[in-house]
């Protein structure tokens, strides 16, 4: 099919919107002050007289910045991962006080939530540095396409994806959040290739990173010069 034959692109984001009408709302925190809070939003959709519980989690900070560090060897991409330890993933089977219940790290790139005070390309570099050691400006980093919402049946967290060229960059120690779940995480420079591969067998199992890989991928394959 030649570009003349191929029919109009969709526009996909002018879906009708649905009206929501809210009957009740209630709401539970964790912590003071609270990081999380859970409301439970009570509501039915139009004209259709069925009742909806939904339950919806927020945050004092809403998005989050992802950013992969890259840097070319012998012509070939690698990028630096490291692994962090997610609780979530371990818990919620049932343990109880006193129990000692193993936890897997998960192996990502470096992601964070961003200030209120920050743009998304300050939190990706700002991340850069606390997570990898890799010291980038703002205005250096390469966007990776549009955010994204990671978890929309819970959290209304966009991703905002960035890549950064380290080749060449001195590396220092990074300085983490200050807390055991990161303070604890291994480190790993390894091609780009296997990186991809890595996700394809499941042995790289987080959704972000391995959206932000497919998308460095592609990014820099389009910018490879053409013959």
């Amino acid at each position: 099919m030649n570009e003349e034959s191929r029919p109009p692109r969709r526009n996909l984001l002018a879906t009708t919107a649905r009206a929501l009408h809210v009957r009740s709302v209630s709401r539970a925190t964790a912590g003071d002050p609270p990081f999380l809070s859970l409301r439970r939003v009570t509501f039915c959709v139009e004209a259709d007289p069925r009742i909806v519980n939904y339950d919806v989690v927020e945050r004092t900070r809403s998005d989050a910045a992802v950013i992969c560090a890259y840097f070319r060897v012998d012509g070939s991409i690698h990028v630096s991962l490291r692994t962090v330890l997610r609780p979530p993933l371990v818990f919620g089977r049932g343990e109880a006080a006193g129990d000692t219940v193993p936890c897997v790290p998960l192996w990502e790139v470096a992601a964070g939530l961003i200030d209120h005070d920050e743009t998304p390309a300050d939190a990706a570099a700002r991340e850069l540095s606390e997570e990898l050691g890799f010291s980038v400006t703002a205005s250096s980093l390469l966007p990776l396409g549009p955010p994204v919402f990671g978890a929309a049946g819970v959290l209304a967290e966009r991703l905002f994806f960035f890549a950064a060229d380290v080749t060449g960059l001195d590396r220092s120690v990074a300085e983490g959040d200050g807390g055991p779940l990161e303070d604890f995480g291994d480190f790993a420079d390894i091609p780009l290739t296997e990186a991809l591969e890595g996700c394809a067998d499941g042995s790289l199992q987080d959704l972000k990173t391995e959206l932000l890989l497919r998308r460095l991928d592609e990014k820099l394959r389009s910018l490879e010069p053409r013959s």
